[in-house]
């Protein structure tokens, strides 16, 4: 779900909305009503994770009040993926605390640097679009802080006696996700690796890889899963979840090179993850295929 595709008629169900909940000993999530989006808080002695930070300024500085209220620490932050959704509250955390190390996979801070400024008109245009002029400004306005702490594989986060580590499992939703690892408290931070609630998101996702990445992934997932939009889940889900994503891959690799729109729209309304869902993922995997314009 990158924000400004919702699924027609989405809406979230009735639950524990804009509150933390504790998944597990000092990890809490909040679960946003805008875009259903999971924030997730890790308490160390010294300070404080913060996995993502929202869309705008305007629900940056919500979020960073509620952080307030459960704690003083320093916060850290990790960026799961470069959608604005997860990334455009960059600035409030950094105006609010101008030492503070925001982490990301590499390509993530290469695509919010090469593709930050479109992404940010694309999403005001989608609100605009809905009629949420308010939000399209705030987003329009959204000033773009990047990562500064960046890693390729692997690094590991220490929080003040509580290390937390920071995964890329592979190609899935982006090319640069990073899962968050708490292993003494038994939770995985997957971002849009995972979807609960609406099907995963296709537009600039890896459909063909993205199976095997969830695959290498199960071994790794502790028993508490955090997805980046949704209610908390576990490995099961997303062992489900991996198997519907293989289907749509063996679609999409098994796509006769003429099908056209009518064929893929056929195909997709077979696929497990609904017929929009799975109309991008066809779509985005011939895209892939296409050779390069030179």
């Amino acid at each position: 779900m990158t924000g400004f595709d919702l699924p027609p008629g989405y809406e979230p169900p009735a639950g524990r909305f804009d509150q933390w909940r504790e998944v597990a000993s000092g990890v809490l999530v909040r679960r946003h009503r805008a875009f259903d989006l999971n924030v997730t808080l890790v308490l160390g002695d010294d300070r404080v994770l913060v996995v993502d930070t929202h869309a705008h300024d305007g629900y940056a500085r919500e979020l960073l009040a509620a952080i307030r209220s459960v704690t003083v620490l320093p916060c850290v932050v990790v960026l799961t993926h470069a959608h604005f959704d997860h990334s455009f509250g960059c600035a409030t955390f950094a105006a609010a605390q101008p030492d503070v190390e925001i982490w990301s996979h590499q390509a993530c801070r290469d695509d919010l640097a090469r593709g930050g400024q479109l992404q940010r008109k694309s999403a005001a245009g989608w609100f605009r679009e809905a009629g949420h002029e308010e939000a399209a400004e705030a987003v329009g306005d959204a000033e773009l802080t990047l990562p500064n702490r960046t890693f390729a594989s692997d690094a590991e986060v220490d929080l003040g006696g509580r290390p937390v580590f920071l995964h890329h499992p592979g190609r899935g939703h982006t090319d640069h996700d990073v899962v968050v690892e708490v292993p003494e408290a038994g939770v995985s931070v997957v971002g849009d690796l995972v979807e609960q609630g609406a099907p995963p998101s296709f537009e600039d996702a890896y459909p063909l890889d993205w199976p095997g990445t969830l695959t290498a992934l199960l071994p790794r997932l502790h028993p508490v899963v955090v997805p980046g939009h949704g209610d908390v889940v576990d490995p099961g889900f997303v062992a489900a979840q991996r198997d519907d994503l293989a289907v749509v891959a063996e679609a999409a690799r098994t796509l006769p090179p003429e099908a056209d729109d009518p064929d893929l729209l056929r195909i997709a309304a077979r696929l497990p993850v609904g017929r929009r869902a799975g109309l991008d993922a066809l779509r985005r995997s011939r895209s892939l295929r296409l050779p390069r314009q030179t």
